[in-house]
C-alpha cells in the first residue's frame, strides 16, 4: 500500500456514520468549529520567532487570547488560516509540525482519557475517531485495510487554507501513535499532501524517514497487527 494506491473504505460503521456526519456539514462550513485548544502553543512558538501572535489571530478573524480558554469553540476555517498566517510570519514552512510536537493526549481534552482506557490500540484509535467531532467538526480520521498494511488516514474537511493544519492532523496522529508504541517506532510510510518543502529535514526528523510528499492524501500507513498490540496506557 503506497500513499497513491486507491483507497477501499473497510469496517467501522462509526467511521461511516462520522463521514456522513461531516460532509453533510461541508455545506454549512462556516458552522464547523475547534475547540481552541488547537492553538496551544501557538502564541509560545510565534514568539520564539519573533512574532506576535494577537495581530495574526485577529487577523485570522479569532480573539487574541483565544488560546487561554481551551473549551472555547472556534470557526475552524479561522483557526486554520491562523496555522497559515504564523508559518508565514515566522518563515517556518515546518510550523505545524512544530507546533505538534507542543501537544499529546491532553490537547484532546476527554476524548484522550477514553482513548487512554481502551484495552487495545486499535480500539483507542477507534475512539478517538468516533468522538473526534466533540474536538474539531472538520477533521476525519479513517481506517482502511489493505492486507497487512492499515491506513490511517486523517482529513480536513474545512474549505480554506489548510496546509499547516493537515500537517498538524498527521503529525498528531503519529504522535499519539507514538506514546502507545514508544520512541522507536517507525510508520510504514507518512503521507502528506502537502508540496516538498525546501528543508524537509525536521518533517523526518518528526516523522520517520519514510515520508512521502505530494500524497493523494495525508495519512500513515500501519502493520495491520500495531491495531491489535495491547494499549500500554490502559488501567
Amino acid at each position: 500500500m503506497k500513499c497513491s494506491d486507491p483507497v477501499v473504505t473497510s469496517h467501522g460503521i462509526y467511521i461511516l456514520y462520522n463521514l456522513r456526519h461531516r460532509f453533510s456539514n461541508m455545506s454549512q462550513a462556516k458552522g464547523l468549529t475547534v475547540r481552541a485548544a488547537a492553538l496551544t502553543g501557538l502564541a509560545a512558538l510565534c514568539r520564539s520567532y519573533g512574532v506576535d501572535a494577537g495581530p495574526l489571530l485577529r487577523r485570522a478573524g479569532l480573539p487574541a487570547n483565544a488560546e487561554t480558554t481551551p473549551d472555547r469553540r472556534l470557526p475552524v476555517t479561522a483557526v486554520n488560516l491562523a496555522f497559515d498566517l504564523a508559518a508565514q510570519a515566522c518563515g517556518r514552512d515546518d510550523f505545524g509540525l512544530r507546533l505538534s510536537e507542543l501537544r499529546g493526549f491532553a490537547n484532546l481534552g476527554p476524548i484522550g482519557l477514553l482513548a487512554r482506557d481502551e484495552p487495545t490500540v486499535g480500539e483507542a484509535l477507534a475512539a478517538i475517531s468516533a468522538y473526534l467531532p466533540l474536538h474539531n467538526d472538520a477533521l476525519a480520521i479513517t481506517r482502511e485495510a489493505f492486507g497487512d498494511v492499515v491506513v490511517l488516514r486523517s482529513t480536513v474537511l474545512a474549505p480554506g487554507p489548510k496546509v499547516q493544519a493537515t500537517d498538524i492532523a498527521v503529525a498528531m496522529q503519529h504522535r499519539i501513535l507514538r506514546q502507545f508504541t514508544g520512541p522507536a517506532w517507525l510508520a510504514e510510510e507518512v503521507c502528506l499532501t502537502r508540496p516538498r518543502p525546501a528543508d524537509p529535514v525536521k518533517f523526518r526528523q518528526v516523522l520517520g524517514p519514510h515520508l512521502r510528499f505530494d500524497a493523494d492524501f495525508g495519512g500513515i500507513v500501519v502493520r495491520a497487527e500495531l491495531l491489535d498490540a495491547p494499549n500500554p496506557m490502559a488501567e
